[in-house]
């Protein structure tokens, strides 16, 4: 997996160091302890190569390939739909392959925005809320050829499967870590696309269309979530953020109908479930954690930054057990998937306490543990000097928090839409929403205190947010940083 967050920097280290790491590694080069494969060390159990370990790519891909077929798998559709950007046409063709497609585009595939500096600056407008097609020009060009390429991404998204296989570059090692993802920042660039439609389509009162660019959005980031890897539902968290953006400009139209307010409000309750980085994290990532220790024990990926000073030393050594390893980073894992988040300070306080944990814990070169009869302390010190620096940190959680949040929130924006339309007002309090449109008010999620509502005193507009990653009261300020995270049109100073 190229994950782009990983952190190496702890790991180049000076030529003294790593005389030191040389010099004070056991000496001992004798039998390595044989990987075990079981539940408890490798997880997966096959398919095994010749040299005795698991195929992870395989394994993984036979898991989630299972009951997917051409027809109804939506990424393969999807593929055909998107860009290629490692222009790499002897990986496509693999990656088609296994799709079981031809690798052809699709004709209607949705073309890039242009990288003239003019021509962008109206691409960035057109993504920032409702516009029409006479102020950006270029854009409204764009999107009239790129009109079917859309309606084909509709279309993908609703099919009832989705698998996309992991692959490796041609000629490497199948490696979960070393997969390659380019179809990630593909999902955004389309997911940006509907929602410049979908603001065009607020412009010319085609509240409808832009209704179903949103709920095109939020099935495509789910999609994208749909196998438990960090890097994927951030990327689904991200776009699910993009279609709230859109919607939020959809519910303050006066002229949306209690219908399309409807779909708004039935997907706001399509949140992620509290443990969706939980499961990525005790899933995914632990398996790519596994994956990565196994091929370092067969001679694989020892040139690594933060492999390189131990990979003929510490790890080859014969009081190193692999199996030891693999069940010490499986555990650790698993206790940053139980990190269950309620509120955002909250997770942020058990992710810092678990980190600190995760800092405490011995490192080799120590001495204690340079001596071959402790084989399993010394194996755990050296899985955490090689691991530890980059894993998935427990701050995962976090953004799944904050998109939980914002949803929340939209579903209370909804509620007050479908209360204007039936009574011709915004509500004087958010209780007059409970029971009738909400079973009960969410809480701020920053802070866990109730939401704040300051509706106008004619009852035709209102602002709703939350107090932010400050914690304070910014009277509805929303300066993208640590301000008040606002949803509405703003209430004149006079009241």
């Amino acid at each position: 997996m190229s994950y782009c967050f990983f952190r190496l920097a702890g790991y180049f280290v000076t030529p003294g160091l790593f005389i030191v790491l040389l010099t004070t590694a056991p000496d001992h080069f004798a039998e390595r302890p044989e990987l075990i494969i079981s539940e408890e060390t490798t997880v997966f159990l096959g398919p095994v190569r010749d040299d005795g370990t698991i195929n992870y790519v395989a394994a993984w891909n036979a898991k989630f390939s299972e009951g997917v077929t051409p027809e109804n798998n939506a990424a393969a559709a999807l593929f055909k739909l998107m860009r290629r950007p490692l222009e790499n046409e002897a990986f496509d063709r693999r990656l088609a392959a296994m799709f079981g497609v031809d690798p052809a585009m699709d004709p209607r595939m949705v073309t890039p925005w242009s990288s003239d500096p003019g021509v962008k600056a109206q691409f960035d407008k057109a993504q920032r809320g409702p516009w029409q097609a006479g102020d950006l020009p270029r854009v409204a060009q764009w999107l009239r050829a790129n009109q079917p390429g859309l309606d084909a991404v509709a279309d993908a998204v609703a099919l009832p499967a989705y698998w996309w296989p992991m692959m490796c570059g041609e000629g490497e090692r199948e490696g979960l870590i070393g997969s390659l993802d380019p179809h990630l920042e593909e999902a955004r660039f389309l997911a940006r696309s509907l929602r410049i439609r979908g603001f065009n389509r607020i412009s010319n009162r085609d509240l409808e269309g832009a209704v179903a660019d949103f709920r095109t959005m939020q099935k495509l980031g789910r999609l994208i979530g749909t196998e438990p890897v960090v890097l994927y539902r951030l990327v689904d968290c991200s776009i699910h953020l993009m279609a709230q953006e859109l919607a939020e400009h959809i519910l303050v139209e006066p002229a949306l109908t209690r219908a399309d307010a409807s779909r708004i409000y039935e997907a706001t309750h399509a949140a992620r479930p509290i443990d969706y980085f939980g499961e990525a994290i005790g899933f995914g990532d632990r398996l790519m954690a596994l994956d990565f220790f196994v091929h370092i024990h067969a001679g694989i990926y020892t040139e690594w930054a933060p492999v390189l000073p131990l990979n003929r030393v510490a790890i080859r050594s014969s009081a190193f057990d692999i199996n030891e390893a693999l069940r010490f980073v499986s555990h650790w894992h698993l206790q940053m998937a139980e990190v269950v988040p309620e509120t955002i300070a909250a997770s942020s306080t058990a992710a810092n306490a678990l980190n600190e944990r995760m800092e405490n814990l011995p490192r080799w070169p120590a001495p204690a543990q340079d001596d071959a009869g402790h084989p399993r302390q010394f194996s755990q010190a050296v899985a955490t000097r090689v691991w530890f620096g980059w894993i998935t940190s427990p701050h995962a959680h976090t953004s799944l928090t904050f998109d939980i949040g914002h949803a929340e929130r939209l579903r209370v924006a909804a509620a007050l839409t479908l209360h204007r339309i039936d009574h011709g007002l915004y509500p004087q309090q958010l209780n007059a929403l409970v029971p009738h449109y909400l079973e009960e008010l969410p809480t701020d999620r920053y802070d866990g205190r109730p939401l704040t509502y300051k509706p106008s005193e004619d009852g035709k507009t209102y602002l709703l947010y939350s107090v932010g990653p400050d914690g304070e009261d910014d009277g509805g300020l929303d300066d993208l940083t640590d301000g008040d995270r606002v949803i509405g049109d703003p209430v004149p100073e006079s009241e």
